[in-house]
Order: structure tokens, then sequence, then C-alpha cells
């Protein structure tokens, strides 16, 4: 499931709830938590793992390389070449990167 999806399926929690509740929050397994402050989203607590992994894609989207690859890639679809797939290309090459760091 995508991160925005996580996001926008999260439960909202008040923040005297959660300072209430934290032990009973941070032991949760849910995906991201949002913190609402008289109503209004204003903190979002998610796993750390998660956490990385969102840090890990802004710092490839963010390569100037990487950026021109993509645009390059998605003008030779709007061309008609075959193109593969994000998600598809992305577990690959995170499985492989996963590989070489153990």
């Amino acid at each position: 499931m995508s991160a925005v999806i996580d996001l926008i399926k999260a439960e909202h929690v008040g923040v005297r709830e959660l300072r209430d509740h934290l032990c009973e929050f941070m032991k949760d397994k849910k995906p991201a938590i949002v913190v609402t402050e008289r109503g209004q989203p204003v903190r979002v607590i998610v796993p750390y793992a998660k956490m990385v992994e969102l840090l890990e894609f802004f710092d490839e989207v963010s390569d100037s390389d990487t950026m021109r690859n993509i645009h390059e890639g998605a003008e030779a679809i709007k061309k008609g070449s075959q193109g593969v797939s994000f998600s598809g290309t992305y577990k690959k090459y995170r499985s492989a990167g996963q590989a070489v760091k153990e």
C-alpha cells in the first residue's frame, strides 16, 4: 500500500488523547497516525522503517540523473515505446540493494 493511501486511511488522534495514551499508540502497528489539534492535522507519526523508506525515495527522486531518466522514459512511452512499471522496477531495485547491503 502506498504512503499516501496509508496517510488517507490513518487514524486521527487528538493531541490530548495521544498524550494520555501514548504508550498504547506506540505499541500499535498502524502504518501512520495523524495527530490533530482542534480538529486540524498537525503531525504524522509513522514507523521508523517507513520513514527511512520515504527518505530514501526522496533522495532518489531529487537526483538530477534519476529525474532525467524518468522524463526521458516518459517521453519514449508517449512516442510508443513499451515501458516497464515503476513499482516493479522499484521492488527489483530495492531487493537488489538489500542483497548488496547484507
